[in-house]
Protein backbone atom coordinates (compact mmCIF):
# COMPACT_ATOMS: atom_id res chain seq x y z
CA UNK A 1 0.00 0.00 0.00
CA UNK A 2 1.28 3.44 -0.88
CA UNK A 3 1.27 5.99 1.95
CA UNK A 4 1.90 9.71 2.12
CA UNK A 5 1.44 12.88 4.10
CA UNK A 6 0.75 16.40 2.93
CA UNK A 7 0.83 19.85 4.46
CA UNK A 8 -1.00 23.06 3.59
CA UNK A 9 -2.24 26.16 5.37
CA UNK A 10 -5.68 27.73 5.17
CA UNK A 11 -5.76 31.51 5.13
CA UNK A 12 -8.58 31.53 7.66
CA UNK A 13 -7.64 28.65 9.95
CA UNK A 14 -4.33 26.80 10.24
CA UNK A 15 -5.07 23.41 8.67
CA UNK A 16 -3.28 20.57 6.97
CA UNK A 17 -4.01 17.19 5.44
CA UNK A 18 -2.92 14.23 7.54
CA UNK A 19 -2.81 10.60 6.54
CA UNK A 20 -4.15 7.68 8.54
CA UNK A 21 -7.08 6.58 10.61
CA UNK A 22 -9.00 9.42 12.33
CA UNK A 23 -8.31 10.11 15.96
CA UNK A 24 -11.96 9.94 17.00
CA UNK A 25 -15.25 8.52 15.74
CA UNK A 26 -15.54 11.07 12.94
CA UNK A 27 -16.49 10.63 10.15
CA UNK A 28 -19.44 8.71 11.50
CA UNK A 29 -20.50 7.38 8.09
CA UNK A 30 -18.86 3.99 7.55
CA UNK A 31 -17.66 4.36 3.97
CA UNK A 32 -15.70 7.54 4.78
CA UNK A 33 -13.75 6.10 7.68
CA UNK A 34 -10.03 5.42 7.65
CA UNK A 35 -10.39 1.95 9.14
CA UNK A 36 -12.85 1.00 6.39
CA UNK A 37 -10.36 2.28 3.81
CA UNK A 38 -7.53 0.32 5.44
CA UNK A 39 -9.58 -2.88 5.29
CA UNK A 40 -9.70 -2.68 1.50
CA UNK A 41 -6.35 -1.00 0.79
CA UNK A 42 -3.81 -3.78 1.22
CA UNK A 43 -3.88 -4.94 -2.42
CA UNK A 44 -3.43 -1.60 -4.19
CA UNK A 45 -1.75 1.83 -3.95
CA UNK A 46 -4.02 4.00 -1.84
CA UNK A 47 -4.29 7.30 -0.01
CA UNK A 48 -6.37 8.38 2.98
CA UNK A 49 -6.22 12.07 3.94
CA UNK A 50 -7.71 14.02 6.83
CA UNK A 51 -8.04 17.81 6.97
CA UNK A 52 -6.75 18.91 10.35
CA UNK A 53 -7.84 22.29 11.74
CA UNK A 54 -6.53 23.14 15.19
CA UNK A 55 -6.31 19.48 16.23
CA UNK A 56 -9.80 18.65 14.93
CA UNK A 57 -10.48 16.50 11.88
CA UNK A 58 -12.89 18.48 9.71
CA UNK A 59 -12.53 16.69 6.39
CA UNK A 60 -11.57 13.27 5.03
CA UNK A 61 -11.25 11.56 1.68
CA UNK A 62 -9.67 8.35 0.40
CA UNK A 63 -8.64 7.00 -2.99
CA UNK A 64 -7.29 3.74 -4.36
CA UNK A 65 -5.81 2.91 -7.75
CA UNK A 66 -8.31 0.85 -9.78
CA UNK A 67 -6.44 0.86 -13.10
CA UNK A 68 -3.27 2.24 -14.64
CA UNK A 69 -3.27 5.89 -13.54
CA UNK A 70 -6.94 5.79 -12.49
CA UNK A 71 -7.67 6.46 -8.79
CA UNK A 72 -11.18 6.19 -7.40
CA UNK A 73 -12.96 7.08 -4.19
CA UNK A 74 -13.78 4.44 -3.11
CA UNK A 75 -11.60 1.76 -4.69
CA UNK A 76 -14.02 -0.75 -3.15
CA UNK A 77 -17.46 0.04 -1.83
CA UNK A 78 -20.67 1.58 -3.03
CA UNK A 79 -19.75 5.26 -2.50
CA UNK A 80 -17.38 7.61 -0.69
CA UNK A 81 -16.03 10.99 -1.70
CA UNK A 82 -15.50 13.95 0.59
CA UNK A 83 -16.53 13.86 4.24
CA UNK A 84 -16.80 17.43 5.53
CA UNK A 85 -18.11 18.91 8.77
CA UNK A 86 -21.19 20.99 8.08
CA UNK A 87 -19.97 23.93 10.17
CA UNK A 88 -16.79 24.44 8.13
CA UNK A 89 -16.69 26.73 5.05
CA UNK A 90 -16.64 25.06 1.65
CA UNK A 91 -13.67 27.10 0.42
CA UNK A 92 -11.55 25.08 2.87
CA UNK A 93 -12.96 21.89 1.36
CA UNK A 94 -11.87 23.13 -2.06
CA UNK A 95 -8.36 23.78 -0.75
CA UNK A 96 -8.26 20.30 0.75
CA UNK A 97 -9.30 18.66 -2.53
CA UNK A 98 -6.70 20.67 -4.47
CA UNK A 99 -3.94 19.42 -2.18
CA UNK A 100 -5.15 15.83 -2.48
CA UNK A 101 -5.23 16.16 -6.29
CA UNK A 102 -1.59 17.30 -6.23
CA UNK A 103 -0.52 14.40 -4.06
CA UNK A 104 -2.29 11.91 -6.31
CA UNK A 105 -0.77 13.48 -9.42
CA UNK A 106 2.66 13.06 -7.80
CA UNK A 107 1.87 9.34 -7.48
CA UNK A 108 1.16 8.97 -11.15
CA UNK A 109 -2.60 9.53 -11.14
CA UNK A 110 -3.91 10.69 -14.51
CA UNK A 111 -7.62 10.42 -13.81
CA UNK A 112 -9.60 10.75 -10.58
CA UNK A 113 -13.12 9.48 -9.94
CA UNK A 114 -15.43 9.99 -6.97
CA UNK A 115 -18.58 7.91 -6.50
CA UNK A 116 -20.93 10.12 -4.50
CA UNK A 117 -23.70 8.91 -2.16
CA UNK A 118 -27.26 8.85 -3.49
CA UNK A 119 -28.96 12.21 -3.19
CA UNK A 120 -31.58 10.59 -0.97
CA UNK A 121 -29.07 9.96 1.80
CA UNK A 122 -28.35 13.63 2.45
CA UNK A 123 -29.32 16.12 -0.24
CA UNK A 124 -27.38 19.04 1.26
CA UNK A 125 -24.13 17.14 1.78
CA UNK A 126 -24.13 15.59 -1.67
CA UNK A 127 -25.01 18.93 -3.25
CA UNK A 128 -22.07 20.55 -1.45
CA UNK A 129 -19.72 17.89 -2.81
CA UNK A 130 -20.97 18.40 -6.35
CA UNK A 131 -20.48 22.16 -5.99
CA UNK A 132 -16.94 21.87 -4.62
CA UNK A 133 -15.84 19.37 -7.25
CA UNK A 134 -17.52 21.21 -10.14
CA UNK A 135 -15.73 24.43 -9.28
CA UNK A 136 -12.42 22.51 -9.40
CA UNK A 137 -13.07 21.25 -12.92
CA UNK A 138 -14.68 17.90 -12.19
CA UNK A 139 -17.54 16.70 -14.38
CA UNK A 140 -20.24 14.05 -14.30
CA UNK A 141 -18.84 10.76 -15.61
CA UNK A 142 -21.67 8.36 -14.83
CA UNK A 143 -25.13 8.34 -13.30
CA UNK A 144 -27.03 5.52 -11.61
CA UNK A 145 -30.32 5.26 -9.77
CA UNK A 146 -30.28 3.97 -6.22
CA UNK A 147 -33.43 2.48 -4.66
CA UNK A 148 -34.33 3.72 -1.17
CA UNK A 149 -37.30 2.91 1.05
CA UNK A 150 -38.21 5.72 3.47
CA UNK A 151 -38.52 4.66 7.08
CA UNK A 152 -41.25 6.29 9.15
CA UNK A 153 -44.42 5.28 10.96
CA UNK A 154 -45.89 3.67 7.81
CA UNK A 155 -45.48 -0.15 7.86
CA UNK A 156 -43.78 -1.64 4.85
CA UNK A 157 -46.78 -3.81 3.96
CA UNK A 158 -48.75 -0.62 3.40
CA UNK A 159 -46.10 0.65 0.96
CA UNK A 160 -45.92 -2.59 -1.03
CA UNK A 161 -47.70 -3.18 -4.28
CA UNK A 162 -50.51 -5.72 -4.16
CA UNK A 163 -48.49 -8.66 -5.50
CA UNK A 164 -45.76 -8.33 -2.89
CA UNK A 165 -48.31 -7.92 -0.11
CA UNK A 166 -49.87 -11.23 -1.23
CA UNK A 167 -46.43 -12.91 -1.15
CA UNK A 168 -45.87 -11.56 2.34
CA UNK A 169 -49.18 -13.00 3.56
CA UNK A 170 -48.36 -16.35 1.91
CA UNK A 171 -45.08 -16.50 3.84
CA UNK A 172 -46.89 -15.77 7.08
CA UNK A 173 -49.62 -18.30 6.34
CA UNK A 174 -47.09 -21.04 5.61
CA UNK A 175 -45.13 -20.46 8.80
CA UNK A 176 -42.10 -18.53 7.51
CA UNK A 177 -40.45 -16.45 10.23
CA UNK A 178 -38.18 -13.45 9.57
CA UNK A 179 -35.85 -12.01 12.21
CA UNK A 180 -32.44 -10.55 13.02
CA UNK A 181 -29.88 -13.35 13.20
CA UNK A 182 -27.00 -13.89 15.60
CA UNK A 183 -23.49 -12.95 14.39
CA UNK A 184 -22.32 -16.57 14.45
CA UNK A 185 -24.86 -17.39 11.75
CA UNK A 186 -22.82 -15.51 9.15
CA UNK A 187 -21.61 -18.70 7.37
CA UNK A 188 -25.23 -19.79 6.84
CA UNK A 189 -26.15 -16.30 5.65
CA UNK A 190 -23.26 -16.36 3.21
CA UNK A 191 -24.13 -19.82 1.87
CA UNK A 192 -27.71 -18.73 1.19
CA UNK A 193 -26.55 -15.58 -0.59
CA UNK A 194 -24.10 -17.52 -2.77
CA UNK A 195 -26.78 -20.08 -3.72
CA UNK A 196 -29.16 -17.29 -4.63
CA UNK A 197 -26.53 -15.58 -6.79
CA UNK A 198 -25.44 -18.77 -8.56
CA UNK A 199 -29.05 -19.55 -9.51
CA UNK A 200 -29.21 -16.19 -11.32
CA UNK A 201 -25.76 -16.36 -12.89
CA UNK A 202 -24.41 -13.65 -10.60
CA UNK A 203 -21.52 -13.55 -8.16
CA UNK A 204 -21.16 -12.11 -4.68
CA UNK A 205 -18.62 -9.28 -4.60
CA UNK A 206 -17.50 -9.95 -1.01
CA UNK A 207 -16.19 -13.33 0.14
CA UNK A 208 -16.78 -14.90 3.54
CA UNK A 209 -13.38 -13.94 5.07
CA UNK A 210 -13.98 -10.30 4.12
CA UNK A 211 -17.46 -10.46 5.66
CA UNK A 212 -15.90 -11.85 8.84
CA UNK A 213 -13.43 -8.94 8.82
CA UNK A 214 -16.30 -6.47 8.52
CA UNK A 215 -18.11 -8.17 11.36
CA UNK A 216 -15.01 -8.14 13.56
CA UNK A 217 -14.27 -4.47 12.93
CA UNK A 218 -17.87 -3.25 13.06
CA UNK A 219 -19.89 -5.54 15.35
CA UNK A 220 -22.52 -2.83 15.84
CA UNK A 221 -22.81 -2.00 12.13
CA UNK A 222 -23.08 -5.43 10.50
CA UNK A 223 -26.64 -6.72 10.87
CA UNK A 224 -27.72 -10.16 9.64
CA UNK A 225 -31.31 -11.06 8.79
CA UNK A 226 -32.93 -14.33 7.87
CA UNK A 227 -36.22 -16.00 7.00
CA UNK A 228 -36.68 -19.53 8.32
CA UNK A 229 -38.99 -22.18 6.94
CA UNK A 230 -38.98 -24.58 9.84
CA UNK A 231 -35.31 -25.23 10.62
CA UNK A 232 -34.08 -24.18 7.18
CA UNK A 233 -32.77 -20.74 6.33
CA UNK A 234 -34.83 -19.87 3.26
CA UNK A 235 -33.55 -16.31 2.75
CA UNK A 236 -30.87 -14.09 4.25
CA UNK A 237 -29.44 -10.58 4.12
CA UNK A 238 -26.09 -9.00 4.97
CA UNK A 239 -26.68 -5.35 5.92
CA UNK A 240 -24.50 -2.44 6.99
CA UNK A 241 -25.51 0.40 9.29
CA UNK A 242 -23.75 3.12 7.36
CA UNK A 243 -24.77 5.88 9.76
CA UNK A 244 -27.49 6.78 12.20
CA UNK A 245 -29.68 7.62 9.19
CA UNK A 246 -28.97 4.81 6.72
CA UNK A 247 -29.07 1.02 6.67
CA UNK A 248 -27.67 -0.49 3.47
CA UNK A 249 -28.62 -3.92 2.17
CA UNK A 250 -25.31 -5.13 0.78
CA UNK A 251 -26.84 -8.41 -0.37
CA UNK A 252 -30.00 -10.44 0.07
CA UNK A 253 -31.49 -13.49 -1.56
CA UNK A 254 -33.36 -16.76 -1.12
CA UNK A 255 -32.66 -20.40 -1.88
CA UNK A 256 -34.02 -21.38 -5.30
CA UNK A 257 -36.25 -24.09 -3.78
CA UNK A 258 -38.28 -21.34 -2.06
CA UNK A 259 -38.83 -19.23 -5.17
CA UNK A 260 -42.61 -19.77 -5.10
CA UNK A 261 -42.81 -17.90 -1.77
CA UNK A 262 -40.39 -15.07 -2.65
CA UNK A 263 -39.27 -14.91 1.01
CA UNK A 264 -37.15 -11.82 0.32
CA UNK A 265 -40.43 -9.93 0.66
CA UNK A 266 -40.75 -11.16 4.26
CA UNK A 267 -37.07 -10.37 4.72
CA UNK A 268 -37.67 -6.79 3.56
CA UNK A 269 -40.44 -6.35 6.10
CA UNK A 270 -38.20 -7.59 8.93
CA UNK A 271 -35.40 -5.24 7.88
CA UNK A 272 -37.81 -2.31 7.64
CA UNK A 273 -39.25 -3.10 11.08
CA UNK A 274 -35.70 -3.19 12.48
CA UNK A 275 -34.99 0.21 10.93
CA UNK A 276 -38.15 1.70 12.45
CA UNK A 277 -37.14 0.43 15.90
CA UNK A 278 -33.53 1.62 15.51
CA UNK A 279 -34.34 5.15 14.31
CA UNK A 280 -33.02 4.63 10.78
CA UNK A 281 -34.50 7.02 8.20
CA UNK A 282 -33.44 5.42 4.91
CA UNK A 283 -33.35 1.74 3.94
CA UNK A 284 -30.98 1.61 0.96
CA UNK A 285 -31.53 -1.33 -1.41
CA UNK A 286 -28.70 -0.35 -3.75
CA UNK A 287 -28.63 0.26 -7.49
CA UNK A 288 -29.89 -2.01 -10.26
CA UNK A 289 -28.12 -2.74 -13.55
CA UNK A 290 -29.87 -1.05 -16.46
CA UNK A 291 -30.33 -4.41 -18.19
CA UNK A 292 -32.39 -5.77 -15.28
CA UNK A 293 -35.66 -3.80 -15.30
CA UNK A 294 -37.37 -6.60 -13.39
CA UNK A 295 -35.12 -5.97 -10.40
CA UNK A 296 -36.06 -2.28 -10.45
CA UNK A 297 -39.76 -3.21 -10.55
CA UNK A 298 -39.29 -5.61 -7.64
CA UNK A 299 -37.59 -3.04 -5.41
CA UNK A 300 -40.10 -0.34 -6.23
CA UNK A 301 -42.86 -2.85 -5.64
CA UNK A 302 -41.51 -3.10 -2.09
CA UNK A 303 -41.97 0.65 -1.64
CA UNK A 304 -38.61 2.00 -2.83
CA UNK A 305 -38.13 5.16 -4.85
CA UNK A 306 -35.28 6.06 -7.17
CA UNK A 307 -32.53 8.42 -6.01
CA UNK A 308 -29.85 9.80 -8.33
CA UNK A 309 -26.30 8.61 -7.68
CA UNK A 310 -23.50 10.44 -9.50
CA UNK A 311 -19.88 9.60 -10.25
CA UNK A 312 -17.69 12.65 -10.92
CA UNK A 313 -14.30 12.56 -12.60
CA UNK A 314 -11.35 14.77 -13.48
CA UNK A 315 -8.47 14.20 -15.87
CA UNK A 316 -5.22 15.51 -14.41
CA UNK A 317 -2.74 17.30 -16.66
Amino acid sequence: MSTSSATATSAATPARPQEGTPRDRWPEDLFYRGDYHDLHAADRPSLYCRWDAGGLDVGAIHFGEVGAGVWRSPARGTFAGLAWRADRPLHEASEFVRVVETRLRDRGARRLEVVLPPLGHDLQRVSDQVQVLSELGWGVARTEVDEIIPVDEVPLETRMERGNAKRLRKCRRDGFHAAVLEPDELPSVYSTLVASRVARGWRLSMDLPRMHDMQRLYPDRVVLFGVRAGDQLAASAFCLRLSERVLYVFAWGHLPVFHAWSPVVALAEAIHDHCRAAGVQHLDLGTCPSDQPGLVRFKRGLGASGSLKVTMAKDLT
